[in-house]
């Protein structure tokens, strides 16, 4: 802990006598302690006219690696016994040496957990309230094709953060925090009633935002200047075959950053014939330049009926992946035709029992949790690696619960592990595990709430978050859990 200023006086302690044999520079002085702080420790397309055109997988910039089954990132590192630095501890009195005992240390008991080292898992969140009154935060709903409103937050390299987020006055705000999760001046924003994807930069943020029926790429400098708007689907005659917009069939999206390019990916409708006999809903993958200006690759039709997506980076290569309740399949897929798990609850009307949790960056492709009841009892908890050329291993059930509904699944890396989390009815629960599925801490009901289908992020610190509203809705609520090595 980090010592308080200040010191603490003993008191002043004087010799009646000094001996004549001792070497002493003064028979008076005092005797300091630090006291013990109070501060917390912490680790450190281009657009199509008329019929869309699929353009294809996406292409990776590397070799295509394949991870099949679940395989961890690394040697994991054992949480079993603690190592001695070298000098012997004894916990017990004093040990004779008589012949034939060993000197070795002795043993402090069983190896211990991640939670007897670090504490249980809900010890290690804090919870931040940021005003952004007056105005008031909306959530919605989390079911498909309902009014959800996410909150999505977005990390930095410094530490800091940002929050996008959509206010009940038709404006989408970004909101930036510090290192410490405090607030780090005013809000910037737009005009929108959605945000549907977020990336923060260094001197501002990008934010996907939905206008009535049109999906817009906005780009806003630290200021809150818009740096260029581009509008992608949207805002034209819906009865021209080919037209495409968003409404109120699902248009749940996802923004990632290449590094030189934006990555838009989002449901949406578009006239397939008749207006509105022939009108249908699917996905689209858009990629633009650092100016907004639209480019090639993607696709202009994927997942259909695509109920919902996810979208990250690992290196270079893009990892979007849908639910879908038709086509090209009722399951998981990856770039929209890549199989990842089949579920044929779907219904092909807009529906399925499987929903879709986290993807997160693995050495050779992604992890991806989600929840399914297909060859369960109940619906259960999974992760499953994904190589970066679409071939998946084979689900890791995290729960097994029967009879209890287990769903909305969550995942975010926790150094070479996995923060994966759930809903248990009203219960907010999470689990740290290794990348094969064995469970190191939990798992336990968190003392916070988080949106159904929204993103869980890492700090650059390691540390896991999020961002809410709940409760007082002029505030949200940023989500840390520290990052215990």
């Amino acid at each position: 802990m980090k010592p308080r200023d200040g010191t603490v006086e003993r008191g002043v302690w004087r010799g009646a006598l000094c001996l004549a044999v001792a070497v002493v520079a003064a028979c008076s002085g005092t005797i300091q302690r630090a006291g013990d702080g109070d501060g917390a420790i912490g680790p450190a397309d281009a657009a199509v006219d008329g019929l869309p055109q699929d353009d294809g997988p996406l292409q990776s910039d590397g070799p295509l690696q394949d991870d099949g089954p679940l395989q961890s990132d690394g040697e994991l590192q054992s949480d079993g016994p603690l190592q001695s630095d070298g000098q012997l501890q004894n916990d017990g009195p004093l040990q004779s040496d008589a012949p034939g005992q060993s000197d070795a240390p002795q043993s402090d008991g069983p190896p211990q957990s991640d939670a007897a080292v670090c504490g249980n898992l809900a010890s290690r969140l804090r919870v931040t309230a940021v005003s952004v009154a007056p105005a008031t935060v909306v959530v919605g709903s989390a079911a498909p094709w309902s009014n959800n409103r996410p909150i999505m937050i977005a990390p930095l390299a410094s530490g800091a953060s940002r929050v996008a987020w959509a206010d009940s006055a038709g404006s989408v705000h970004v909101t930036s925090l510090d290192a410490n999760d405090a607030r780090q001046g005013a809000d910037t924003s737009t005009t929108g009633t959605e945000v549907r994807g977020f990336v923060a930069h260094d001197d501002g943020g990008a934010v996907l935002v939905v206008r009535n029926d049109e999906m817009h790429l906005v780009r806003l400098d630290n200021a809150g200047a818009v740096v260029f708007d581009r509008l992608i689907v949207g805002g034209g005659d819906r009865s021209i075959t080919g037209a495409k917009w968003v409404d109120n069939w699902g248009h749940e999206g996802r923004l990632a950053w290449t590094g030189t390019q934006y990555l838009a990916y989002f449901g949406h409708t578009q006239n397939w014939g008749t207006y509105p006999a022939d009108d249908h809903q699917g996905d689209i993958l858009q990629y633009l330049d650092a100016s907004g200006n639209l480019a090639g690759g993607g696709w202009s039709w994927g997942c259909s009926h695509s109920l919902d997506v996810r979208l990250t980076m690992s290196g270079a290569t893009p990892g979007p992946v849908c639910l879908s309740d038709c086509y090209p399949g009722k399951g998981l897929y990856y770039n929209h035709n890549s199989l990842v798990f089949s579920d044929p609850s779907g219904n092909c009307g807009g529906s399925s029992n499987a929903s879709l949790g986290g993807l997160v960056p693995s050495s050779g492709g992604f992890y991806l949790s989600f929840a399914s009841a297909e060859g369960r009892s109940s619906s259960d908890v999974a992760i499953v690696s994904i190589s970066t050329s679409g071939t998946a291993g084979t689900p890791v059930w995290v729960t097994s619960t029967a009879g209890a509904q287990e769903r909305a699944p969550h995942l975010a890396r926790y150094g070479a592990n996995l923060l994966v989390a759930w809903l248990d009815g009203a219960d907010q629960k999470a689990a740290l595990v290794d990348p094969s599925g064995t469970v190191l801490a939990g798992p336990e009901v968190l003392p916070a709430q988080a949106a159904e289908r929204d993103d869980f992020i890492n700090f650059a610190n390691g540390d896991v978050g999020w961002a809410y509203a709940w409760g007082t809705m002029g505030e949200l609520k940023v989500v840390r859990l520290t990052y215990c090595p």
